[in-house]
């Protein structure tokens, strides 16, 4: 047989979703599994969003969109960002809605990044920004700054040079929690001024923050020309399985990722767009229900930062937003991957790895708390009789 697509075999595997397809086979065996592992909200997407999808089904709002997505959802986003940050965006030319923000990912990345070119990573942070730097081609570096104890500055300067095409930055950050501060993403912007390349930013966890303020790097309207927001409705409103994001960038940088999906496909589901409509519509409401869930993530983020001080011998940095923390098992295991599945073998609780997080990660593992009180409480109950009571 002849070879398959060399592109296509560099792609590497999730690491947050293997460990959950080990989970879950274990579960069609009958085990109970306690997952900790898979960054989803644990609560129900809004009455009034689901009300409007079964709303635009029965009105038929069924049929292909525009590429990008349908207006009135462009502008209504666009209007929110405009009004905060005070600018001009054009929701003709510089928004595209997608089928998930990870989509937004692959296709600003593939517009941005040709064979050879080099992307700084800020790590560690979420496994999904390697696959399609790996599918063109284009060359890693990682920069470990998203640990709290990270010299931020003189690191990142050190990594950044001429040859720096695009910056991948998670603020607030998966899997640490780190939110950065308006001086860091000066620093970002100055370096992406100095040297010419674009910033991709994902915000998908900007409204999840706990005492730290989020800022966004378009507070400096001057960068607007070489940054790429990435977000969408996934975290915020518990949709998840919906499947819709944005992108907003530069007008070339659209309109490249709106060439790409629309070979790959054709446009964002038309009912979930219209479904998503009624969160501007409905904002005061439904912001209502999106801070009663920041203040159950603030409990659980309490609960588990108490629960793993009490293990000896680990340290975390707290959670300064997402709903994640990043314990260092090091002094018990050195190869996270073992540890998760020695963990998930031995005590059925299911945590991710923290090498899949990059440069800085390994040592470590991820813990969502987006999960019942119960389960956040057994579940690091079960960790610490793991590491502590013997393996």
């Amino acid at each position: 047989m002849r070879s398959l697509s060399r592109n296509a075999i560099n792609i590497p595997e999730s690491g947050t979703l293997k460990i959950l397809e080990i989970s879950k086979n274990m579960e069609r065996k009958g085990i109970n599994v306690i997952h900790l592992d898979v960054g989803e909200p644990m609560f129900d997407t809004p009455n009034e969003i689901k009300k409007a999808a079964i709303d635009a089904l029965n009105k038929g709002l069924t049929k292909y969109t525009p590429s990008k997505g349908i207006y009135e959802l462009r502008k209504a986003i666009l209007d929110t960002y405009n009004q905060k940050y005070k600018l001009s965006l054009n929701p003709n030319k510089n928004i595209i809605i997608t089928p998930g923000a990870k989509f937004s990912v692959f296709s600003a990345l593939l517009s941005i990044v040709s064979e050879g070119d080099e992307v700084v990573i800020l790590t560690p942070t979420w496994v999904s920004y390697w696959a399609p730097i790996k599918y063109i081609g284009g060359k890693i570096v990682e920069v470990d700054v998203m640990n709290e104890n990270s010299d931020y500055e003189e690191k990142l300067k050190s990594f950044i040079s001429k040859k720096t095409k695009v910056l991948i930055v998670n603020t607030p950050n998966n899997p640490t929690g780190k939110v950065l501060e308006k001086h860091e993403l000066k620093i970002i912007r100055d370096l992406s001024e100095d040297y010419d390349f674009y910033v991709l930013v994902d915000e998908i966890y900007s409204f999840l923050t706990y005492e730290s303020e989020f800022h966004s790097i378009l507070e400096f309207n001057d960068i607007l020309d070489r940054v790429v927001i990435i977000d969408g409705f996934s975290k915020k409103y518990a949709m998840t399985g919906w499947r819709l994001g944005y992108a907003i960038g530069p007008q070339e940088i659209i309109n490249l990722m709106n060439k790409i999906q629309q070979a790959a496909t054709t446009s964002p589901t038309s009912f979930v767009q219209y479904a998503a409509l009624v969160v501007f519509e409905y904002s005061e409401k439904i912001n209502r229900k999106i801070n009663l869930m920041k203040e159950t993530f603030k409990e659980n983020r309490d609960l588990a930062v108490k629960l793993l001080s009490e293990i000896d011998n680990i340290s975390f940095n707290i959670p300064q937003g997402a709903f994640y923390i990043f314990p260092d098992i090091s002094r018990y295991y050195k190869d996270s991957k073992k540890f998760t599945i020695d963990l998930l073998e031995k005590k059925h609780v299911s945590v991710t790895p923290g090498v899949a997080f990059g440069r800085g990660g390994e040592g470590h593992i991820r813990i969502s708390f987006s999960a019942s009180r119960e389960a956040l409480t057994e579940g690091i109950s079960l960790i610490k009789e793991f590491l502590v009571g013997g393996k």
